[in-house]
């Protein structure tokens, strides 16, 4: 399941359930101009993804988006928009996926919980790159 948080018709946040499956040979959850690309693809034994290298290009990104993979445990999430304003909370548990695209957020661990953190850098520092609220 993927489940969609939206507000004012923008997607602030994608959440793929562990038990996502897909009959697709690739599936991807975002558009082309995402600033980072979160998707699946399927193989059989005996195929091979050809070996391939990414060609250097300058790219603008104008936000730090982030995917959380919850790795262990189970957790609060709270989605909120640019103002602070709280849009969404849901329970995300092991095996998870969660993308955070724009606003805010935060997390509640409900129980021991361990998280795999995608997100572009570099990162600077504390007061550089977050607000805290």
């Amino acid at each position: 399941m993927i489940q969609r948080i939206e507000h004012n018709g923008i997607l602030y946040s994608l959440i793929i359930r562990g038990n996502f499956e897909s009959d697709k040979k690739y599936k991807f959850f975002t558009e082309e101009s995402s600033f980072l690309q979160l998707g699946t693809s399927s193989y059989k034994k005996g195929e091979k993804i050809t070996n391939h290298l990414h060609l250097p290009r300058q790219q603008v990104v104008t936000r730090t988006e982030e995917v959380i993979f919850l790795q262990k445990g189970r957790m609060k999430v709270s989605i909120f928009d640019e103002s602070k304003n709280l849009l969404h909370e849901d329970l995300i548990q092991e095996g998870d996926i969660i993308y955070l695209m724009r606003g805010g957020h935060g997390f509640e661990p409900l129980s021991e919980c361990q998280i795999f953190e995608v997100k572009q850098g570099p990162y600077v520092s504390r007061d550089i790159d977050k607000i805290l609220f």
